[in-house]
C-alpha cells in the first residue's frame, strides 16, 4: 500500500514537471512570435552614388535597429546629414553604435534609434552584404516573454528529472514497525 502512494506522489511530480515544461515551452514560442511579428528585417540596398551602397529607413517610433555583415564598415547617419558624408568624412557623421560585436567573419552593431529618417551606407568599390533589422522598444518587452518561458521550461525538467529519480525512503531496522 505504501509503495503504490509513493509511486503515485512520484508520477504527480513527472505530470507536474511536464505541465511546467509545455507550459514553458508554449510561452517561449508564443514570445518568439510575437517578437518575429514586430520584427522588419531586410537586406535591400542600392548604389546610392558612385562607391556608395545604402538605403534610407524611415522608423516611425523609437527602435532598435541591428545591421550585421561581413563588411564592417556599415555606417548609420540621420538624413539630415546625408548630403554632407563622404568616403573621407562619414566616421565624423556616423551614429555611434551601443553595441559593436565581432564574431568570426560578422559584424553586428546595434542602434538605439528615434523617430525620424536615416541612412545606411557603407563606401566601397562593389556593394557588399547587409541585413539590417529594427524591432520598436515599444514591444521590445514581448522578449521577457521568451526568457520567461525558457525558465519555466528549465524549472519543468528540473521538476520532471526529480520525479523520476526520487527513491523511496529506505527503512532502517531502527525503525519501529506498528
Amino acid at each position: 500500500m505504501q509503495f503504490y502512494h509513493f509511486f503515485h506522489m512520484r508520477k504527480k511530480i513527472v505530470l507536474i514537471g511536464v505541465v511546467v515544461l509545455v507550459i514553458g515551452i508554449v510561452i517561449f514560442a508564443g514570445g518568439d512570435a510575437a517578437i518575429l511579428h514586430y520584427t522588419v528585417t531586410d537586406t535591400a540596398v542600392k548604389e546610392l552614388a558612385t562607391g556608395q551602397y545604402g538605403r534610407e529607413i524611415t522608423l516611425t517610433s523609437s527602435s532598435l535597429f541591428t545591421v550585421s555583415s561581413t563588411f564592417p564598415n556599415w555606417i548609420v547617419v540621420t538624413s539630415s546629414n546625408y548630403s554632407k558624408v563622404t568616403s573621407g568624412n562619414y566616421a565624423t557623421y556616423a551614429i555611434s553604435p551601443i553595441e559593436n560585436t565581432h564574431v568570426s567573419s560578422l559584424y553586428v552593431k546595434g542602434y538605439d534609434l528615434g523617430t525620424g529618417s536615416y541612412y545606411l551606407l557603407a563606401f566601397n568599390s562593389s556593394q557588399p552584404p547587409v541585413t539590417y533589422s529594427y524591432l520598436p522598444l515599444s514591444v521590445s518587452y514581448l522578449s521577457l516573454l521568451s526568457v520567461f518561458g525558457i525558465v519555466l521550461l528549465i524549472i519543468g525538467i528540473i521538476i520532471a528529472i526529480i520525479g523520476v529519480i526520487l527513491k523511496r525512503k529506505e527503512k532502517t531496522g531502527d525503525e519501529i514497525q506498528v
